[in-house]
């Protein structure tokens, strides 16, 4: 009666065990690019958030030929890789700003 593993056993064994590592490898791989993107996504919403909630404000003026000045507003936030940016009109009567 043999009592222990022969050659062959071990060497099956540790196949299996090889190619279960390497899939766990690859799945954790894979995880931790997903968490980069997921990342990625939430800084974002961050900004888009800041957007509306507490922006930077710039006037900007509009010169046109046929239309009147035009005036706006640009609201912007940035950060080192994403800039969001706005135009709002001051008022929404936007009717002045063309000729009948």
């Amino acid at each position: 009666m043999k009592k222990a593993f022969s050659f062959v056993e071990l060497v099956v064994s540790l196949v299996i065990l090889g190619i279960v590592f390497i899939g766990s490898s690859h799945f954790y791989l894979y995880l931790y690019q997903n968490y980069d993107s997921l990342k990625l996504f939430e800084r974002l919403y961050a900004l888009e958030n800041e957007l509306y909630e507490n922006p930077k404000t710039r006037a900007l003026k509009l010169h046109n030929k046929t239309l009147q000045s035009l005036h706006f507003t640009e609201e912007f936030v940035k950060d080192a890789f994403f800039e969001f940016k706005q135009l709002k009109a001051p008022d929404k009567s936007y009717t002045r700003y063309f000729k009948e």
